[in-house]
């Protein structure tokens, strides 16, 4: 995330260009949690510029459509499971950002195959059909394009955590 940047997600956050080229824009992110149940060193700086105060609510990324895989092992309680990606998705939406599907979770220790058994699952029922109704994708167009803008975003108390900000 860092290497990403900060800057870089407050612009495609704040951009109020309704271009076909800019419209049909989602951010996929892949967060792990440690073992603390907080950010990996990767996002920690893009995670600590998140929490400013000086950032407006509802209005610093209103143009931020997101999907996100949280990824973590249940082992380390309800509590820590997937939290970074969870506080993660919380904020950016406080932010004002909008999440296109419903989080994924990958589960370090599931018997089922572990987290790429649980990504092949929500990309498949959760995020290409999501990406489809949000006219990102669409397969049965000759160009891969869709048209459609229909996006559901989940309101604030559907997210499974709140940031709260010192």
């Amino acid at each position: 995330f860092d290497d990403f940047g900060f800057d870089h997600l407050l612009s495609l956050g704040r951009n109020q260009t309704n271009s076909d080229d800019n419209s049909n824009n989602v951010t996929l992110m892949f967060v792990s949690t440690t073992g603390d149940a907080e950010q990996c060193s990767t996002i920690q700086n893009t995670w600590n510029a998140l929490l400013s105060k000086s950032l407006a609510p509802h209005t610093t990324l209103p143009s931020l459509r997101f999907a996100l895989f949280a990824l973590g092992d249940r082992a380390y309680g309800p509590e820590a499971f997937c939290a970074a990606g969870r506080k993660l998705a919380a904020r950016l939406v406080q932010l004002g950002g909008g999440v296109v599907c419903p989080l994924g979770y990958g589960d370090d220790g599931s018997p089922n195959g572990g987290v790429f058994a649980d990504l092949d699952v929500w990309l498949v029922e959760q995020l290409f059909p999501a990406l489809e109704k949000c006219g990102v994708v669409n397969p049965r167009s000759e160009n891969g394009s869709g048209n459609g803008h229909n996006c559901s975003v989940p309101l604030m108390q559907d997210l499974p955590y709140i940031v709260e900000i010192d």
